[in-house]
This record gives structure tokens, sequence and C-alpha cells, in this order.
């Protein structure tokens, strides 16, 4: 028994100093979104841009080890903190970290049904389902922000409820898939590959004019300007992958809600009018979603012609290059290692006897 002991301890350190780290990283997280959402906010409003509760959700269904309860116990600490620290009571900060938390816990449990390719954003059928955990999500920290409107901003329940839904949808929509699509890893070689790889004005355009529908839209103004980079946004997403993409739509979306909130876009469009506000900020949500979905039809395209392009170069039972294919691949070899003076060998392997080897096993043998 005192040997098992001996053998367990240091493995239980191992995974109490993980959680730990695991805690602290998802808590540093929160309270800077929050930070951010709390720094974009109008005064005596709801902040225009909450990314924290959209982070928080992302994070926990991304890894699923920081879904434990030391790191929903460090998130709660760091939207007290946030929200302590700028001048909030403490009666409103209990209030609103409890909107915040409904709506992370109703998304995890609908996250939790959908199967791990739809959480990657994998087919086009998974944006659609984003977007219903994401109204699900929206729905649950509305119903306890219809709750706290009243007694905290004076508004009724019905429109308090209305605009911490579209808020929040809002919010998910455009945070999630970027985090969904995070790579979990990134090898030395793929750095290596990107570092080495040759950067075209081809593969820049999209992002070029990507910021410059972005600075259109904010010199020309009006409510048409929130639709001006959407030729944009879908030139990145049949370019680029689904994270790239995603971020770029995080960017379109953060710019446009930040610039209407201080009023730079359409002075008209002021807080006064919570309709035009809310009419607006589904707006952008919806257009957010477009390139998310062209994204994703790409990538299950790219993947397709992947599987083609395979099955149409390699043998079945070796995976050898078949004929078409090995004299495409030993063309190109030589024709680079021409130019700088390389030597190209090649082996031929001539085993006796297979042919009775094959006659007698068979090919699959």
């Amino acid at each position: 028994m005192r040997l098992l002991s001996r053998s367990q301890t240091p493995l239980t350190a191992v995974v109490v100093r993980s959680q730990a780290l695991d805690s602290i990283v998802l808590g540093g997280m929160v309270l800077a979104a929050a930070y951010l959402g709390i720094f974009t906010r109008p005064s005596g409003l709801l902040a225009s841009f909450w990314p924290a509760n959209a982070v928080m959700l992302g994070l926990v269904v991304r890894f699923p080890r920081l879904a434990t309860p030391p790191s929903w116990a460090s998130a709660t600490v760091a939207f007290v903190i946030a929200d302590l620290t700028t001048g909030g009571t403490l009666f409103a900060t209990v209030l609103l970290t409890a909107a915040n938390l409904a709506g992370v816990l109703a998304g995890a449990v609908l996250f939790s049904v959908l199967s791990q390719e739809d959480r990657q954003l994998a087919r086009p059928l998974s944006v659609i389902l984003l977007v219903l955990v994401a109204l699900g999500a929206a729905v649950a920290s509305g119903a306890v922000g219809s709750l706290i409107g009243p007694i905290l901003f004076g508004s009724d329940a019905l429109r308090s409820f209305l605009l911490w839904s579209v808020t929040e949808f809002v919010n998910y929509v455009v945070i999630l898939p970027v985090l969904l699509t995070l790579p979990r890893a990134v090898s030395l070689d793929a750095i290596r590959s990107i570092a080495h790889a040759p950067v075209t004005a081809w593969r820049l355009l999209p992002v070029v004019a990507l910021l410059l529908s972005l600075t259109g839209s904010l010199l020309v103004g009006g409510p048409g300007a929130v639709a001006f980079p959407v030729l944009a946004l879908l030139w990145c997403s049949v370019t680029y992958d689904r994270f790239i993409t995603a971020l770029l739509t995080l960017l379109f979306s953060a710019w446009t809600l930040t610039i209407i909130s201080q009023g730079y876009l359409t002075p008209e469009i002021s807080l006064a009018h919570p309709n035009v506000i809310l009419s607006v900020r589904v707006g952008v949500a919806l257009v957010a979603i477009a390139p998310l979905v062209v994204a994703s039809v790409m990538t299950q395209r790219n993947e397709l012609l992947t599987r083609l392009h395979r099955l149409a170069t390699r043998d079945h039972l070796t995976d050898a290059l078949n004929r078409g294919a090995f004299y495409e691949e030993a063309t190109r070899v030589i024709h680079d290692a021409g130019p700088v003076g390389a030597h190209v060998s090649l082996l031929m392997l001539d085993i006796d006897h297979f042919k009775r080897i094959n006659d007698s096993h068979g090919h699959a043998a």
C-alpha cells in the first residue's frame, strides 16, 4: 500500500497543477475579453460588443479539458473582478455575472449534442447548427436579462430580453467560429512551410479589399455601409481556410459594431432608437454567417478533391504511385534538379520469382 501511495502522489500533483494552469488560462482569457467589452461600452448601457461569454464558451468547447469546476470558478471570478474594478456595484455585478454564465452554460449543453465534425464547422450544415446553438445560448442569457433590465436599467422586461438576446447572439455568431476552428496544435514543419511559402499578390488581395471596404464604410457612412465588405468577405472565404475566414469575419463584425455604437458610421443611428440598433446588430450577424457557410463548403470541396486525387494517383493495395502519377512526379523532380545541377538517381528492385508469389497467394496477400 505504501508503494502504491508513492506512485500515485506525483500523478495526482501533476493533475492538480494541470487543472490549476487551465483555470488560470480560462480566467485570464475571460478577464481580458470582459475588459475589452467594458471599455467599448457606452456610458450607462450594455456593451455593444461583449466577447467574454463567447470566448469562454468557445474555449470550453474547443478544449474540453478546460470544462472543469475549477475553470468555471476561475471564469466566474474573472467576470466579477472585471465589473467591480470598472465601477460596478456588487449587486449589479452578481446579476450580470448570472446572465453571462446562464448563456455559456446553455451553449455548452447544446454543443455537447453536436458531433466533433459539426463543432469544428467542417460541414456546411455545421454553420446552421452553430447559429441554432448561438440562438439557444442567447435566449438563455436574455431570459435572465429580462429580469435584470428592469432592476438595473429601468427598462421593461420584453425590451431587455430582446436587447440582451440579440447582442449575445451577434457576439456568439462572430466569435465562436474563430475559437472552434482554431488549430489544436501547430507543428514545426507547418511553421516552416508557412514561413517559406511565397506570398503572392493574389493571396493578399482579399485582405486588402476587406480593409479598403471597411475604410470606405467609415468614410461614406449611411445604413448601407454595413454591407460594403460583403464581397470582400466572400472573396476571403473562397481564398482562405475556415480559421482565417472566421478571423476576418470577426474583424469586420467588431469594427462595424464598435463604430456604430460610437456614432461614427451613421450619426442618425443613435442609442435613443434601440429598435434601429437591434436591426443593425442582426444585420451584422447575418452578414457574418454568409462567408462562414462558403468557407465550410470550400473546406468540404477541398477535402473531396484531395480524396479523389489520391484515388486517381495511388494504388489501392500498396499506396504507391500509379504509372501516370509516377511519370509526372519523376518529370517534375528531374526538371527541378536541372537548373541547380543536382543529380537524380532511380533505384529499381527486381524481386526474384515474385510472379510465382502473386500466382500462388494472390495480389491481396
